[in-house]
């Protein structure tokens, strides 16, 4: 839940600082709009943004899209998202996604291996000096 107010409050002063003069390229954003991110990042059929989950996804498709609605730039070359790969195996496997009868070795529990992906933008400033901003999303608990 930490991790869902940091972003959203994040989103919400990104949007913030471009909305302090009013200009047509600057984002307009309003406590409604941060209500409504943090609902939908919170809301049940997300899964808990678990990683290797549908909803894991889901989260990432939709700040990708805030990101893009604010204009903001890609710190990727190929978009907002860095995709990955993780394996999770025995003790992990079986945490996340259970198998029957693991036994006690777990040596029944086949290696899963998973794709996730993290969102990022650069805000480049009047300097040579950058910030960029994350929303990881490859928590594994």
């Amino acid at each position: 839940m930490k991790q869902l107010l940091l972003l959203s409050l994040t989103i919400s002063l990104l949007s913030a600082c471009g909305s302090a003069t009013i200009e047509e390229d600057k984002p307009q954003f309003s406590s409604e709009d941060l209500l409504w991110s943090l609902e939908v990042l919170s809301h049940d059929s997300l899964e808990g943004r678990g990683f290797g989950t549908t909803g894991n996804l889901k989260a990432q498709k939709f700040i990708a899209e805030q990101f893009e609605t604010l204009k903001l730039e890609p710190a990727f070359e190929n978009g907002y998202r860095q995709a990955f790969q993780y394996t999770m195996s025995r003790r992990l496997r079986q945490r996340r996604f259970p198998v029957a009868n693991p036994g006690k070795d777990l040596s029944n529990v086949n290696d899963t291996t998973l794709w996730g992906g993290n969102i990022a933008v650069r805000i480049k400033g009047e300097s040579e000096k950058t910030i960029v901003v994350t929303a990881h999303l490859d928590h594994l608990g």
